[in-house]
C-alpha cells in the first residue's frame, strides 16, 4: 500500500511534508542579540506554522519535525562553527514527553552540515517552564565536558535569550553564537543593536 504524505502542520492529506499554504505562512526571523551579546540566529518567527511544528516536536515527540526545521536552520550555521552543542531539556520533561528537542535539532542539523554534536551539559532533573522569561534565567547549566572554541549552541526556541546566556557563562570555550528553530520578538534584533552602537 502506498502511504499518502500528510502536512506536518495542518494535517492535509497528500501535501506532506508541508502543504503550500503552511509553507507560505512561515515567517523568517531576524538575527537577535541576547542580553549578554550572543548572536542568536533562528530559522523562523515563533508563530503560526513554525510555532506548531516546534510544539509538536516538544510535546508530541514529532521527531520528523526536527528534520523539517533543520534544513532552514542549517543555512544559518556560521562558517566558523566547529561543533554543535544542544541545550538539554530537563530530565523530567524528557521522560514525560519522550523527546529532547534541542538534541534532535542538533543531530539533524549536524547531519546536513557535517558538524559533530557534543553533549556538553548535564540535564537538570527539572526547571521551570519558560525558564528564561523572568528578570534573570532560572536555568543553571552544569558542564560535563570541555566545550571547544567554535561551539554553536542549539535550542528549539529563543524568547529572552537568558537561557543561552546562562549556558555561555558556564563554559570557557568561545561560542560563535546560538542556532534556534524559532524566535519570539522579546529580544532585540541585531540591526537594533547595531543602530544603538553607532
Amino acid at each position: 500500500m502506498v502511504s499518502i504524505p500528510m502536512c506536518a502542520a495542518c494535517g492535509a492529506w497528500g501535501a506532506g511534508p508541508l502543504c503550500e499554504s503552511c509553507r507560505q505562512s512561515l515567517q523568517l526571523a531576524p538575527e537577535r542579540i541576547t542580553p549578554a551579546g550572543v548572536l542568536a540566529r533562528a530559522a523562523f518567527r515563533h508563530e503560526g506554522t513554525a510555532r506548531l511544528l516546534v510544539h509538536e516536536l516538544k510535546y508530541r515527540a514529532a521527531v520528523r519535525n526536527a528534520t523539517l526545521l533543520a534544513n532552514p536552520m542549517a543555512a544559518l550555521v556560521p562558517g566558523e562553527a566547529r561543533v554543535l552543542v544542544p541545550l538539554p531539556r530537563s530530565v523530567l520533561r524528557r521522560v514525560r514527553y519522550g523527546v529532547d528537542p534541542a538534541v534532535e535539532l542538533a543531530h539533524s542539523v549536524g547531519r546536513i552540515v557535517g558538524l559533530p554534536v557534543i553533549h556538553a551539559f548535564a540535564a537538570s532533573v527539572w526547571w521551570p517552564s519558560h525558564a528564561g522569561t523572568g528578570h534573570r534565567a532560572t536555568v543553571r547549566f552544569t558542564p560535563i565536558r570541555t566545550v571547544p572554541d567554535g561551539a554553536l549552541l542549539v535550542d528549539d526556541v529563543v524568547t529572552t535569550g537568558l537561557t543561552i546566556d546562562s549556558a555561555v557563562q558556564s563554559i570557557t570555550g568561545h561560542v560563535v553564537g546560538a542556532l534556534l528553530a524559532t524566535a519570539s520578538a522579546k529580544i532585540g534584533s541585531a540591526r537594533d543593536r547595531h543602530s544603538d552602537d553607532h
